[in-house]
């Protein structure tokens, strides 16, 4: 129940700290993320809302994807993650916390 409490919750927006860094990030998402997370990032039932997470858990969350460590390990997850640098995940990182 509280889950469904806290999803329903609106996410306010905050901007981007580095605005370059999060136009890259905008570009790796439409490239590699929206298929399953959808243009406004806000997923489904099934795939986790992206827009609005914290930058900080979003590069870890997929650090430990792209080395398939952490307690959620997934396949489709670590093959959308191998090829991105560290760089490239502090992007995505930075346009996902910034979508409202």
């Amino acid at each position: 129940a509280a889950v469904l409490f806290y999803a329903s919750r609106p996410v306010p927006p905050r901007p981007a700290a580095d605005a370059a860094r999060a136009a890259r990030g905008a570009e790796l998402y439409a490239r590699n993320c929206f298929r399953c997370h959808g243009a406004d990032g806000h997923g489904n039932a099934q795939i986790a809302r992206l827009a609005g997470q914290q930058p900080v858990y979003v590069s870890e969350t997929l650090r430990r994807y792209r080395t398939g460590t952490g307690p959620r390990v997934n396949p489709l997850m670590a093959d959308a993650t191998r090829l991105l640098g560290d760089a490239d995940i502090e992007a995505l990182a930075a346009h996902v916390g910034a979508m409202p």
